[in-house]
């Protein structure tokens, strides 16, 4: 199956509460709020490392620190949570999004496609490894569908004041 990246928008009383649980109750947690037809969620499935590549030219594995555009990918803050290498829990607060969203908003996602090719994501080893040249139209595609669809997610966000848990397992 993979690892498969889900941006949920919650409340301070939501992300407050999380913030309190470990790492089983924040994923019990993040699962039944995902069955809630009334929270908002943006999935961006396998592609969240090629998405931070793309914007930042380099892996997620490499969280960059200062970037709007590393932390729109994987968030501000990460949850304490002990199972770093099968699970990663971060967030985003409601105040820190303006500016990631600003940061978004300056990047024109064609420009970004055209500077790297099939083989840039492949030699720096982007999670999932599906680089391939004869693929290279349709995972653009895909990479710009996540890009403008994380944008639209958390220009919503912003407006109604929310935060964002983003889980990547």
């Amino acid at each position: 199956m993979g690892m498969l990246a889900q941006y949920m928008a919650v409340d301070n009383k939501i992300l407050n509460k999380m913030l309190e649980m470990d790492n089983e109750k924040i994923i019990d947690e993040i699962e039944e709020l995902s069955e809630d037809e009334k929270c908002d969620i943006c999935d961006i499935d396998k592609m969240w490392d090629g998405l931070h590549f793309l914007l930042t030219g380099k892996s997620a594995a490499r969280v960059i620190k200062d970037s709007k555009l590393s932390e729109a990918v994987v968030g501000t803050a990460v949850f304490d949570t002990e199972d770093e290498n099968e699970v990663f829990l971060a967030y985003i607060k409601a105040d820190e999004l303006p500016a990631i969203v600003n940061a978004l908003e300056n990047i024109k996602i064609k420009d970004m496609i055209k500077k790297y090719s099939m083989d840039d994501f492949k030699q720096s080893q982007i999670y999932p490894n599906i680089w391939k040249k004869e693929d290279e139209a349709d995972i653009y595609d895909e990479l710009t569908f996540c890009f403008e669809g994380m944008l639209d997610f958390y220009k919503k966000c912003c407006k109604k004041n929310m935060n964002i848990v983003i889980s990547i397992y």
